[in-house]
């Protein structure tokens, strides 16, 4: 689980081990569709309505739960070619005021990221709500009742900050570690924070840093940009600095910037490893979101996992992390890419999305090889045919 706090968790219901312990709390919101959610879960119907591979995630502090949205393949707006949508979002009358709730769709947002999807959609009757969290309004759609609805879609961006990350700078510390904020006098600086002299940033001050080095007030700094906090719902980035140029985890750098980046939605950016995958195609970085997909598979990328690519006689991974990407089947021998697909990839967005990704994989001497879903599980024995044969011309090159 990602830390927000030091008491706050972000757990998914089905993995917890006492699930009607927080079904308890659901039952408890003021909001008619969280008791249609609570009866779903009941009835042991969440799946099958939302889809197999969706979630439903819990904001936590202790055994307390703050908040709750889903990560689903459908919603109540009868698309199919429209997923993954963030739904049933809501927190609970104690803890607003502080978009909690950012941070549910922050993970929402990192797994549809991770899933390879351009966007996320929304489908509210609110209007104002969303925006604050980095939504843009899309267009109105009939519901499944045949009301109104307005969909927003949240982007899934992938920045670029290789001019940044490295770079020396310098500047002033304005709020030293053990200070508070000079309007907010319930923030707490356990870390320095500062701005680069005279280098402007997108909300057109100047370049506000986090500078992760010695344990102690500081008046100034010097060091080197180790990361960039995207900002997902602000005009403004946030760069990390360590004074000896010493890289930090991604973990440690997200813990020590949590006291004040809890109230925002981001991305933490990192220097990008020598990218030479030559023998594994690996890429450690996203371990946590490949063990993931794997634990939730489609039914038609298990059929092929388990009637061929362990059958194999020539190695297969699955849900192989390379580059930036999680790819469905690997095969090391052959550098060959297998990916599954489902209706979102045959959208407009989908299609160009998958096109900048394949081009993206292709410059390791990758071979990339798509097939439907449906094409899986209804022609298995000729996808298995099709794949041996690229395997075995890709084999005597």
């Amino acid at each position: 689980s990602w830390y927000m706090e030091e008491k706050m968790h972000i757990l998914e219901y089905h993995k917890t081990a006492d699930p009607s312990h927080w079904l308890s709390q659901i039952a408890q919101s003021d909001w008619r569709a969280g008791q249609y959610l609570r009866r779903l879960l009941e009835t042991d119907r969440f799946h099958s309505l939302l889809g197999g591979k969706s979630r439903l995630l819990l904001l936590t502090e202790g055994e307390k739960l703050l908040a709750f949205c889903t990560y689903a393949e459908r919603d109540d707006i009868p698309a199919p070619d429209l997923t993954p949508w963030a739904g049933f979002v809501y927190t609970f009358p104690e803890a607003r005021g502080k978009r909690r709730m950012g941070k549910l769709l922050e993970r929402v947002y990192h797994l549809a990221k991770a899933d390879g999807y351009p966007c996320v959609y929304i489908n509210t009757h609110e209007t104002g709500l969303y925006e604050k969290y980095g939504c843009v309004f899309w267009k109105t759609a009939k519901d499944s009742e045949g009301q109104e609805s307005r969909i927003y879609r949240l982007p899934v961006v992938h920045m670029d900050y290789s001019h940044v990350l490295g770079t020396k700078v310098s500047g002033t510390v304005d709020r030293p570690m053990g200070s508070v904020h000079p309007t907010e006098p319930d923030l707490f600086y356990p870390i320095n924070y500062g701005y680069v002299d005279g280098l402007i940033g997108g909300d057109g001050e100047e370049q506000d840093v986090y500078i992760l080095g010695p344990d102690k007030p500081m008046q100034t700094f010097e060091g080197t940009v180790i990361g960039v906090l995207h900002r997902l719902n602000d005009n403004e980035d946030k760069w990390i600095v360590s004074p000896g140029g010493e890289p930090v985890s991604r973990e440690t750098i997200l813990d020590a910037i949590a006291f004040q980046e809890q109230f925002f939605m981001g991305e933490l950016y990192l220097p990008e490893k020598p990218k030479d995958y030559s023998f594994t195609g690996y890429n450690s970085e996203h371990l946590q979101s490949a063990r993931m997909l794997r634990q939730d598979m489609t039914p038609a990328e298990t059929r092929l996992w388990e009637d061929y690519c362990r059958k194999s006689t020539h190695k297969f991974y699955r849900q192989r992390a390379i580059d930036q990407f999680i790819v469905d089947f690997y095969c090391s021998k052959a550098k060959l890419i297998i990916e599954i697909d489902g209706h979102p990839h045959f959208t407009k967005d989908g299609k160009q999305y998958d096109g900048i990704r394949t081009g993206i994989l292709e410059q390791y001497g990758l071979k990339v090889i798509r097939f439907p879903n449906e094409k899986v599980l209804s022609d298995f024995e000729n996808v298995c045919k099709q794949i041996d044969q690229v395997i075995a011309s890709r084999s005597r090159r």
